[in-house]
């Protein structure tokens, strides 16, 4: 899957990160309990947060970290707006 901008209207935003929670970069993620997890499933997708910017992997000094010591940056499209591109995918709505 491949995570397409639509527009030139883009910023970064830093979010507080879910504690224990790997990402990849260009992982999309989602808001819950304010702080940004990896977005797994249609199920997560709620409150969709960005892109990540940067790799978080269990190695890491700050997997473990709390959202309260920790924030990542997104890329935030200003229109709220991206395009998936994909191979096999179950179509699904957000929002």
């Amino acid at each position: 899957m491949k995570l397409i901008k639509p527009s030139s209207r883009c910023r970064v935003v830093f979010y507080p990160k879910t504690a224990s929670n790997a990402q990849a970069e260009g992982d999309l993620g989602f808001l819950t309990s304010g702080a940004v997890s990896k977005c797994a499933s249609a199920a997560n997708a709620a409150v969709i947060a960005g892109i990540a910017m940067r790799p978080v992997v269990s190695t890491d000094s700050d997997y473990a970290a709390t959202a309260a010591t920790t924030s990542l940056p997104y890329l935030v499209d200003e229109d709220g707006v991206w395009e998936i591109d994909v191979q096999t995918a179950t179509s699904f709505g957000i929002g």
